[in-house]
């Protein structure tokens, strides 16, 4: 049975038309029906054709090519912004700036010209490396400035550092208005009694404590005619020993001491220890109008010259230690066990002109017998009192044991062999007067006793 594609109806198999509607029964071939398809009409029963439906056409979009020269130019202008800040390294971030600019200008004119992207990135970098050339410049006009005030305070403190303040790699030295004139005061010093200038500096730790806190500042000195001299700070209490200790806004003050050597411009070099620190600060003192120099030449000079000697800085006379026995008592007995004691006392008179100080360690009383023969010495013998004025006195005493085997008929005579030096000038002294004194025996082991008012 063929069934019409038209109405449907079954017909009888061989039929080419349909019995019911007339429509063909035949199937076209492929080749028809392409026909068919493109003439838009069907001949047969005349039904429009099937519409052919269109493709979709739309494309993937590529993506767009980036200039690489924009990207560089970018990155460029950060990190010179970045390096801009970095004090000691600004130079890399001038560079790199330096270097942004016309890798920026390259790649926007490569985007332009193959119409590719990047053109945001090439404009940002252009004005990244601007600002970090704007820092640059006014960080290096700034420290040029910045140098030329300290070029010119650094001439001045090398002229004349008299009230001034210097900065060496985190301390802040502030030097006096005026200097001192003094003498060396140390007896086992090798300049003992020479005359020094002292310049008084207050130090402040104005770094961090990170900074090496074990650092300490170094002094060279120089005298008018360019020679290094001694550092004489040593030979005084006061002398700059342990500034390095200071930690961060810790201050303090001290003196710097250098041997006088005529008048003229002194100069101090002051640089660190530290090895990854080499600044150098130098300073200069006018020491003019001393009154030194007036003081040691001839007698003979004329009415001027000794009027400018009075109008000049006064001087202290060089300190004279010097004392002497001036009496002496030795008592010796032997007690009822046989056994050899002696009571020792020496008056010593300060006949020099300045305060001086008994040294306990560096004294001794010394046994000898008639002929002179040592037998026995005594250690560290006290003194009352152990500072003496000039012309004063004070007594060293001692007793004790005499070694067995030495016999009291022998003519026994003690020695005294006394140390002195000049009493330390930082301290503070005082004299009392006494009146009313008296002394008594003790009684039993109590020896004197000794009263007065004070």
């Amino acid at each position: 049975m063929i069934k019409c594609p038209n109405c449907g109806f079954e017909n009888n198999d061989g039929t080419k038309f349909c019995n019911e509607c007339g429509s063909s029964l035949t199937v076209p071939s492929e080749q028809d029906a392409v026909t068919e398809t493109s003439s838009g009409t069907n001949p047969e029963n005349n039904v429009a054709p099937a519409q052919v439906q269109p493709q979709n056409t739309k494309q993937v979009k590529k993506p767009v090519k980036t200039s690489n020269l924009c990207l560089a130019g970018l990155l460029l202008g950060i990190f010179a912004v970045l390096f801009s800040f970095m004090g000691m390294i600004q130079i890399i971030g001038f560079i790199l700036a330096v270097i942004g600019i016309p890798l920026s200008i390259a790649g926007l004119s490569k985007v332009k010209k193959l119409k590719i992207g990047g053109k945001g990135m090439g404009i940002a970098g252009i004005i990244l490396s601007c600002v970090a050339l704007g820092i640059c410049l006014i960080f290096f006009i700034s420290g040029i400035v910045s140098g030329i005030n300290s070029a010119k305070k650094e001439a001045e403190l090398k002229n004349n550092a008299f009230g001034g303040t210097t900065k060496i790699f985190g301390y802040e030295l502030t030097f006096g208005d005026d200097y001192d004139i003094t003498y060396i005061n140390d007896r086992y010093s090798e300049s003992n009694g020479r005359t020094v200038i002292a310049i008084p500096v207050h130090v402040k730790r104005t770094g961090s404590d990170s900074d090496d806190p074990g650092m300490q500042l170094c002094y060279e000195f120089y005298n008018p005619n360019g020679v290094e001299i001694e550092n004489a700070s040593n030979d005084f209490n006061d002398g700059p020993y342990s500034c390095g200790s200071l930690l961060h806004n810790a201050e303090s003050d001290y003196t710097l001491y250098f041997p006088y050597d005529g008048d003229g411009k002194y100069t101090i070099k002051i640089d660190t220890f530290n090895i990854w620190n080499t600044d150098e600060v130098t300073v200069g003192f006018p020491i003019e109008g001393t009154g030194i120099e007036n003081k040691e030449t001839d007698s003979n000079t004329d009415t001027d010259k000794s009027d400018e000697s009075s109008a000049t800085r006064e001087t202290t006379e060089a300190p004279v230690v010097s004392f002497e026995i001036t009496d002496s008592n030795m008592y010796m007995y032997t007690d009822s066990i046989s056994v050899n004691h002696y009571f020792a006392v020496f008056e010593i008179t300060n006949t020099g002109n300045t305060t001086i100080e008994y040294d306990s360690a560096r004294s001794s009383f010394e046994f000898e017998d008639s002929d002179g023969h040592f037998l026995m010495s005594a250690d560290y013998p006290d003194a009352l009192s152990e500072i003496i004025a000039p012309g004063e006195k004070c007594y060293v005493y001692d007793c004790g044991l005499i070694d067995s085997g030495i016999s009291l008929d022998n003519g026994l005579s003690v020695l005294g062999h006394f140390e002195f030096g000049q009493a330390n000038s930082n301290r503070t002294y005082f004299d009392y007067e006494t009146s009313d004194t008296d002394i008594r025996d003790g009684g039993g082991y109590s020896g004197i006793v000794v009263t007065g008012r004070v």
